[in-house]
């Protein structure tokens, strides 16, 4: 039986429930581990560096702030990032310095899996399926198991990509993360303009393409640490807070 969707509105006690009661991970998750092998990873931050960043920095120029709070940062992290648009998670990477990048995922929607931008996500990106409505607990083991192989993870914990560019509220899913899976927390703030850029996604793949070129800020907060006696509704908070502030 499917489990029940993760929303906004889900509370953390029914997320406990629906982790606890799930079942181990399904084989229906889809997952290549090839993509995320040590010659695939080298290839794909090699191509990342010398195609995709300077076609993407074609359309948005980036104004990087914040870096001097990943020094000295323990690794593997959980960063985060607020989506705005196709390829936002591009900013966040080419925010990131290469040492943290030579082991990093991106945790991304598994809707992506059925679509003609799977291979972008998942060979460019190095995404892997994170499922907030049929295989919650498989995709949490899953984070869990890259984070235990010393791979940091990229995230959007909104969920979704934001229609008006305003913070929308934080899934639990986030807070769970942040307290059970003991690693930093660092988020990274996209300027909502970079929405006029790249649009909310559309199934057509020309309506993908960039509709202007325009420099945007991205910028970068300092790391946060949860123990597990941490609530996971204060962690939520503190998280989906350190963004509003940056």
């Amino acid at each position: 039986m499917a489990e029940p969707a993760i929303t906004e509105h889900t509370t953390v006690a029914q997320l406990r429930e629906l982790i606890q009661n799930a079942e181990a991970i399904p084989s229906d998750l889809p997952f290549h581990a090839l993509d995320y092998s040590p010659f695939i990873v080298r290839l794909r931050v090699l191509l990342q560096t010398l195609l995709v960043f300077p076609l993407h920095a074609l359309f948005v120029p980036l104004e990087v702030s914040g870096q001097e709070h990943l020094a000295g940062l323990e690794l593997p992290a959980i960063f985060y990032f607020n989506h705005m648009g196709i390829m936002d998670a591009v900013c966040a990477l080419r925010a990131l310095p290469l040492a943290i990048r030579r082991k990093l995922v991106i945790a991304a929607t598994q809707d992506l899996w059925h679509e003609w931008r799977r291979p972008f996500v998942e060979f460019w990106g190095g995404g892997f399926p994170f499922d907030t409505r049929h295989n919650i607990k498989a995709s949490l083991e899953r984070t869990g198991d890259f984070l235990d192989d010393g791979f940091s993870i990229l995230i959007a914990p909104e969920g979704g990509i934001s229609r008006d560019g305003t913070l929308q509220p934080f899934k639990p899913g986030t807070g769970f993360i942040a307290t059970h899976m003991h690693a930093p927390v660092v988020p990274i703030k996209i300027d909502p303009a970079y929405r006029t850029i790249f649009p909310p996604m559309n199934e057509l793949i020309f309506e993908n393409l960039p509709k202007k070129r325009k420099r945007i800020w991205v910028r970068i907060g300092q790391p946060m640490t949860f123990s597990n006696q941490t609530s996971v509704e204060q962690a939520t908070q503190k998280i989906h807070q350190a963004m509003i502030e940056l």
